[in-house]
């Protein structure tokens, strides 16, 4: 852990705390309401279709509302990660390249996603784009954070894998032929969620 930054303002240490729990709490929730919906909504299998499929017809405005609300979060979380690990470069391009995924997921949600890999309607086509922008950012933030903490060997490692993930997983996905899309997506969103639960807990700890 790399803490001195926060050591250096003991004012901001319980603002810090706060702001951390938008990223201790928020990507959990989004998981957990993702799994429960994948096996009560009628007609959805959560194996072949994409969580953001979530948000079309029946029960589809509680993946809105889960995108709506994790959004947000991981703002806030992006605050508290500036103050926290804002202290080098690599650190405050991460905060942000966070707070761009923050945002990316809130147009996730406003703008509902079209049934498959085809787009048919303009909203389904900025889902599209603001899913593309929202995975790249968190990609991206793994490998700047994995350069903020690059004396922390292990957790640099740990961020490069889970940054790799993503356009791992979503190439696998696209060979699959539709067969197992959905937990592969599911995959990839649980280990980089995971990985922005473990850096919020990082950072809470760093301001105790």
């Amino acid at each position: 852990m790399d803490p001195h930054i926060v050591m250096d303002r003991p004012r901001s240490r319980p603002t810090i705390r706060r702001l951390a729990l938008a990223g201790i709490l928020g990507p959990p929730f989004f998981v957990l309401v993702f799994l429960i919906l994948g096996l009560v909504k009628p007609g959805y299998n959560p194996v072949t279709r994409f969580v953001s499929e979530g948000s079309i017809g029946e029960l589809g405005w509680v993946q809105i509302a889960n995108f709506l609300i994790l959004g947000p979060a991981l703002l806030i979380f992006a605050v508290g990660l500036r103050l926290g690990f804002g202290d080098r470069l690599s650190g405050q391009i991460g905060s942000a390249l966070i707070a761009v995924a923050g945002i990316g997921i809130v147009f996730a949600g406003v703008f509902v996603a079209d049934p498959g890999t085809q787009v048919a309607t303009t909203h389904g086509g900025l889902h599209i784009v603001a899913s593309l922008v929202t995975f790249l950012c968190l990609a991206l933030a793994c490998f700047f954070f994995a350069r903020r903490f690059w004396n922390d060997l292990p957790f640099a490692i740990y961020s490069i894998g889970s940054g790799l993930i993503i356009p791992i997983g979503f190439s696998q996905a696209g060979t699959m032929g539709g067969r197992w899309t959905g937990i592969i997506q599911r995959v990839v969103i649980i280990v980089v969620w995971a990985w922005m639960a473990v850096l919020a807990i990082r950072l809470r700890r760093a301001s105790t």
